[in-house]
């Protein structure tokens, strides 16, 4: 069976939240620019994981991919504004760098569901004659 791109999304965006959120358990800077915390950390597995659990089910992969979407690009646009620039960098310690990938994941995320989803939705036309 061939994998959709939803779900080869899914599955390095799940890896990526793993490693980095092991990381985090591990050392306060992932990757020697990421800082993080114990929270944050522990953040990511539960979403590695529950990305991976996903995956074999497209309208659950759906919802997962427009949640991580949306509460990604949510934590990156409170780094960014001023006045509400503390709550992630107090509760989650997001630095410039973390705010700028959850952004950018963010948004590939909420891409990748909304192209599934219209794609899923489109009836071919041979199938539409039979009927």
């Amino acid at each position: 069976m061939k994998q959709s791109n939803s779900s080869a999304f899914a599955l390095l965006v799940s890896a990526w939240m793993l490693i980095e959120g092991g990381m985090g358990l591990i050392k306060p800077a992932a990757l020697g620019i990421l800082t993080t915390n114990p929270g944050q950390a522990g953040g990511y597995v539960v979403l590695g994981i529950a990305g991976l659990l996903a995956r074999p089910r497209a309208n659950i992969l759906y919802r997962y991919l427009c949640f991580l979407g949306s509460l990604l690009i949510m934590v990156a646009f409170f780094w960014v504004l001023p006045p509400t620039r503390n709550i992630p960098r107090d509760l989650l310690n997001i630095n410039w760098a973390g705010a700028l990938l959850n952004f950018v994941i963010g948004a590939a995320s909420l891409t990748v569901a909304i192209n599934e989803n219209s794609r899923r939705r489109v009836v071919p036309r041979s199938a539409a004659k039979g009927n």
